[in-house]
């Protein structure tokens, strides 16, 4: 088949399916005709020319830094035992399957890490992650290191997860989206629609970034391959981005003036311009 053939095959999936399936055959076929070639199996990948899946835009939402105490004072005020699983959505930016199948030997307070080296997905506890890079080391910092292990320390079963029902099994995420998080959405006055709990992952993302974090300290929370993933589906500009980026701006331009407005007239260059900065003095 030419790369014109499975155009419209993907074409086809995506009329007669839904962009997401299309999107997925795309991305599976890309990633065979990639390893076949490169075990050369083909000598040419006809796949190369094929055109991504434009996926509709997502319309669900992040909580901003204005959102998320109101999000986690709810939590606490009425919905108390789900407050540390809340918390560790936030601070972590796992997935879900991650954070349903964290196991209590991988908490570290005396190095105060956490490694993720599992997850709970399909009803069962799987070792095989995403990708090579899901497979990271989390750093807690304080406050959320205090509450896991006061919530360790607390729990009077002998399951091995961190977060489990009364049988010490992992928590089943529908049943966590129905007592809890639907419940916790109306509370907080948000419509069931407005996020899921993935998009916990996305809005940590963006407070990364809003706190002045680099896009590479993002990636490696996530686990993504590269930075082009976090910007592209997690990382998004909010308001308090945006009044972060605009107070910054002003800082430096005013910063600036100023040392305009502090250039001497007398230091002038060669050709009798006023120069903009202060010589810098040499050391040694």
């Amino acid at each position: 088949m030419t790369s014109y053939d499975w155009q419209k095959w993907i074409y086809k999936m995506e009329r007669k399916h839904s962009s997401y399936v299309a999107d997925g055959c795309f991305k599976l076929l890309r990633a065979a005709f990639k390893y076949c070639k490169k075990y050369k199996k083909i000598i040419e990948n006809t796949f190369e020319d094929v055109e991504t899946v434009e996926l509709p835009e997502n319309k669900h939402n992040h909580f901003d830094l204005d959102e998320i105490p109101v999000l986690l004072n709810t939590c606490y005020e009425k919905f108390r035992e789900y407050y540390v699983l809340l918390f560790t959505f936030l601070a972590s930016g796992a997935r879900e399957g991650e954070i349903f199948g964290l196991k209590k030997c991988y908490v570290n307070f005396a190095k105060h890490t956490i490694e993720i080296a599992g997850q709970y997905t399909g009803k069962e506890y799987k070792t095989n992650l995403k990708t090579k890079k899901s497979r990271r080391t989390l750093y807690m910092f304080p406050m959320w290191e205090q509450l896991l292990k006061e919530h360790i320390e607390s729990d009077a079963t002998d399951s091995e997860f961190v977060f489990h029902n009364s049988e010490g099994n992992p928590l089943n995420p529908s049943n966590v989206r129905q007592r809890f998080w639907l419940k916790l959405l109306k509370a907080c006055d948000y419509p069931e629609n407005y996020a899921r709990m993935h998009d916990l992952r996305g809005s940590n993302s963006d407070l990364s970034l809003a706190l002045g974090l680099s896009i590479t300290y993002s990636r490696e929370v996530l686990g993504h391959y590269d930075e082009a993933t976090t910007l592209k589906y997690y990382a998004r500009t909010n308001k308090n981005m945006i009044a972060e980026g605009v107070e910054k701006y002003e800082e430096f331009f005013r910063g600036l003036k100023k040392c305009e407005q502090n250039v001497s007239k007398k230091e002038k260059n060669e050709r009798g311009k006023i120069l903009l900065f202060p010589r810098t003095r040499s050391v040694g």
